[in-house]
């Protein structure tokens, strides 16, 4: 008999015959371990995980969001064992609430600030270090949401607001 049960941010595996019983412990999402973030930023408003398949190991991003403007970005590589490793942890801070968080198709990052609007990170190998702010995004009211978008000169984006402003970028 083999049982899966998954406990928030471990996987226990259980294998069990009538002769052994074995159970491992695996963390499977060690970005989400720690919650004392929310006892000091308050409420984890937005969230996007990307997973890169790369030829010598698998790598996942996770970038968090808060209700005071911190957000935070995870490198984690997945490891043979199906357990994870941190890799690199990079914070940002913003002066809103932190409203939508999108990974495009192309591996680039989008972090949208309720008033400020939405910044575009192009190398998330140095995690928020390389940034440039989305024209135009912070002309409308607050943006809310985030969706890729494919049009026919290729792949692009689409910045929603609380006043049903749509703004569509590539």
């Amino acid at each position: 008999m083999m049982e899966y049960r998954d406990y928030h941010q471990y996987l226990y595996i259980a294998v069990v015959s009538s002769e052994y019983c074995i159970v491992t412990k695996k963390t499977i999402a060690p970005e989400f371990v720690n919650q004392s973030e929310m006892a000091v930023h308050g409420a984890a408003l937005a969230i996007d995980i990307k997973i890169f398949e790369e030829p010598t190991q698998t790598i996942r991003y996770s970038c968090i969001g808060y209700e005071d403007g911190y957000c935070v970005l995870f490198r984690i590589r997945i490891n043979d064992n199906e357990s994870c490793t941190v890799l690199n942890t990079w914070e940002q801070y913003y002066s809103a609430t932190v409203s939508s968080i999108l990974f495009l198709k192309t591996g680039e990052l989008l972090i949208a600030a309720m008033w400020e609007g939405v910044t575009f990170y192009s190398d998330l190998s140095n995690g928020f270090s390389k940034a440039e702010f989305v024209k135009e995004s912070d002309n409308y009211d607050a943006v809310t949401s985030l969706c890729n978008a494919k049009r026919l000169d290729g792949t692009g984006f689409c910045v929603g607001t609380f006043g049903k402003m749509l703004l569509v970028r590539y």
